[in-house]
């Protein structure tokens, strides 16, 4: 019986492109063709990101701060959903106009 090998942390490609996307669909099919984007810690790692990017490109914070709310809902867990939904989605909220 072999383990089957753990996945690797996703690429800052794959973090840049979450962060140029546009729509919900945009962000479904790229979480769905990346699973190694299923982690609470991608969850954490992109809230983190929010808060750098608010301060440089807001509609980018937005797309990282969706995209890690999607992949909690796809991870299930309440801790998930609740760090989803924590300092990254605010920090965009405060900075709107």
């Amino acid at each position: 019986m072999t383990a089957e090998p753990e996945p690797t942390a996703p690429s800052e490609v794959v973090i840049e492109e979450l962060a140029r996307t546009q729509n919900e669909s945009e962000r479904e099919r790229l979480v769905s063709s990346n699973p190694t984007l299923l982690s609470a810690e991608v969850v954490t790692d992109l809230l983190a990101k929010v808060v750098e990017r608010v301060r440089v490109d807001i509609p980018q914070a937005r797309s990282l701060a969706e995209s890690a709310l999607l992949i909690a809902r796809k991870l299930g867990g309440k801790e998930e959903i609740a760090t989803g939904c924590g300092p990254g989605k605010r920090a965009v909220r405060k900075r709107r106009p």
